[in-house]
């Protein structure tokens, strides 16, 4: 009711008072704690109606909470999984292999980008096949190598000429972004085609990014084509019709990014990125989660419900607006 509205309100009130406005414990504590004993009266009026009928309401409330503590944890677990393999391969980079052999190793187990780039470099010496192509490999963190990647090149045995590693990163303090300010662009080593491009969005955007995503690539590609034209083939994903409004205020940037993609490519430019046109591929991560074992009931519970969760989400082939023809997705276990 609305007792317990007015005491989860004073709660994030003063959530927003330590984390937002600095305050000190002190100053919180003698702000906050005169409406908390307020709104804890008339809650603890109420408490009696737990027995008539309010427990209803009561689980469902606690079974959404346990829902959402579910999948925070399971991002959690992802996030230092992966953190703590990326910190062990660093640990472990101390020379490039030499051998073909030593590099599909290398690569089966990449998750850093240092790592990476070891690889790449020792590639161009060993002779190791990279095809004439594009790959724009999705991953959750700037930081972090997707397994994609690895699974890719040991299954294949190859690697494409040109690897873009694409970030959506969904800002937490900043509702919305300005256009110019939607990508980041960083060119690891153009020497061995290895790219990273970081999309920028605002908590306050829309929750689709169908539009988005392909319209920053050709924008990224267009502004930084003319030092690095191995990114020309990313011309081809600006859209060329619906020029309406669309999501994220991009409205008109269509028309804006074909006109700086005719005046920065000359010609031979323009022609290159037609021979180029299907040469761009989408390569996802799908995860897996499995029990390493030795968990507890709650633990083995919390695994089987974020597993759940993330089976039953929205595709990011739909959410991130990708070509079914050019999008390969690549399962992979994870262990919790």
């Amino acid at each position: 009711g609305r007792e317990q509205d007015a005491l989860v309100t004073t709660a994030l009130f003063a959530v927003v008072v330590r984390r937002i406005w600095k305050w000190n414990l002190l100053a919180t504590t003698a702000l906050v704690l005169p409406m908390l004993f307020v709104d804890l009266l008339f809650w603890s009026s109420n408490v009696v109606k737990l027995l008539d009928a309010g427990w209803v309401p009561a689980l469902i409330a606690l079974a959404a909470c346990f829902t959402m503590h579910c999948y925070h944890w399971g991002r959690e677990q992802e996030r230092r999984t992966a953190a703590r393999t990326a910190a062990s391969q660093l640990d472990s980079l101390t020379q490039a292999p030499s051998t073909a052999e030593g590099v599909r190793a290398l690569l089966a187990h990449v998750s850093s980008v240092p790592g990476l780039l070891m690889a790449l470099r020792a590639h161009e010496s060993i002779g190791v096949l990279r095809t004439p192509s594009l790959a724009v490999f999705l991953t959750p963190y700037e930081w972090r190598v997707p397994p994609s990647l690895g699974t890719l090149a040991v299954t294949l045995g190859c690697l494409p000429g040109t690897i873009v590693l694409l970030t959506v990163k969904f800002e937490s303090s900043i509702p919305f972004v300005l256009p110019e300010e939607r990508t980041t662009f960083d060119p690891l080593d153009a020497a061995v085609g290895a790219y990273r491009i970081v999309l920028h969005v605002g908590y306050a955007e829309a929750c689709s990014l169908a539009r988005v995503v392909p319209l920053a690539l050709a924008r990224a590609a267009a502004e930084h084509a003319a030092d690095f034209p191995a990114l020309l083939p990313l011309l081809e994903l600006s859209p060329r019709s619906d020029k309406g409004s669309g999501p994220l205020g991009l409205a008109g940037e269509e028309e804006k990014e074909e006109e700086d993609s005719e005046d920065m490519l000359d010609s031979d430019g323009e022609k290159e990125a037609q021979e180029s046109t299907g040469n761009v591929s989408f390569v996802l991560s799908r995860l897996t989660y499995s029990d390493v074992g030795g968990h507890s009931w709650f633990t083995r519970l919390r695994i089987k419900l974020y597993q759940l969760m993330v089976t039953n989400a929205r595709k990011p082939m739909r959410f991130f607006g990708l070509p079914a023809d050019r999008t390969i997705e690549i399962n992979t276990v994870r262990f919790l």
